[in-house]
């Protein structure tokens, strides 16, 4: 997030300089200027974060939580969308929520969903990681490996 907030700072930067020339240099301005604000908001502590635990994951993004249980969930997989890697996911067949917007994002990315950001891993570390506790929910005995705890914070 800091890189786009410098980008965003120099557009920004850029469109001030041509200010008295042209009508498209507030356009840069607003455009990268509110990138900037969203990207700078992006590195306060606690605007956004992955939690894993046994009833599923909680994610907040820009001060908005999502949550998302277990059972709903089939699986999940890495997606590129654009020139990055994010971690998609999949719902369960029978869950109700968000039909058409789900078959829109399958034709797009292969999953019904994504996650917003890959928390400082690698998409598909984090997607290995999540697919390991989904397989183990429900399992009579609990995740053991060392580096996996039962609440887990990436």
């Amino acid at each position: 997030w800091g890189l786009i907030a410098l980008v965003c700072a120099g557009f920004t930067v850029l469109g001030v300089l041509g200010l008295s020339r042209s009508l498209g240099a507030w356009a840069v301005i607003g455009f990268f200027g509110i990138g900037m604000l969203i990207a700078l908001a992006n590195l306060l502590p606690g605007v956004s974060h992955l939690a894993i635990d046994a009833q599923g994951i909680r994610l907040r993004s820009l001060f908005r939580t999502w949550q998302f249980d277990w059972h709903d969930i089939a699986g999940f997989g890495v997606t590129s969308i654009g020139t990055s890697d994010y971690v998609g996911f999949n719902y369960v067949p029978d869950y109700p929520r968000h039909l058409r917007l789900r078959k829109v994002n399958a034709g797009l990315s292969g999953f019904e969903a994504a996650l917003p950001d890959t928390y400082g891993l690698r998409a598909g570390q984090l997607a290995d990681v999540l697919q390991r506790w989904h397989r183990h929910v429900g399992a009579a005995e609990p995740l053991t490996d060392p580096d996996e705890t039962t609440d887990a914070a990436v």
